[in-house]
């Protein structure tokens, strides 16, 4: 269980990183990127040193990410988003990571 976030971490990072191919906006690509290096850090500080405040801030990070690529599916202003159904799998996916990493922080001592 240790392992498996970081690697989720990391895979996150991929993903954020791949999609920059299919020619995306220079500031979303930016934006990528800054995700990308987040998760990327966090997955290391996680190997290295597994601590409570690491686990916070992963939560904390993915949490918001989750919150904002929500707004690419539903929005109460438009409704359902153009970009609904690429962006669930993503949502799906940082509401796991920040579930594990809530349940490994609670299981921290």
């Amino acid at each position: 269980m240790q392992k498996l976030l970081p690697l989720l971490l990391f895979l996150l990072a991929l993903g954020y990183l791949g999609i920059n191919f299919v020619g995306l906006p220079p500031l979303l690509v930016l934006e990528n990127i800054v995700l990308a290096a987040t998760y990327a850090a966090l997955g290391i500080a996680l190997i290295l040193r597994r601590s409570k405040t690491t686990l916070g801030i992963t939560a904390l990070v993915a949490s918001f990410n989750a919150g904002r690529v929500s707004r690419s599916i539903w929005s109460p202003t438009t409704g359902v988003g153009g970009l609904a159904a690429e962006h669930a799998p993503l949502l799906l996916y940082l509401i796991i990571v920040a579930v594990l990493a809530v349940y490994s922080l609670l299981r921290e001592k």
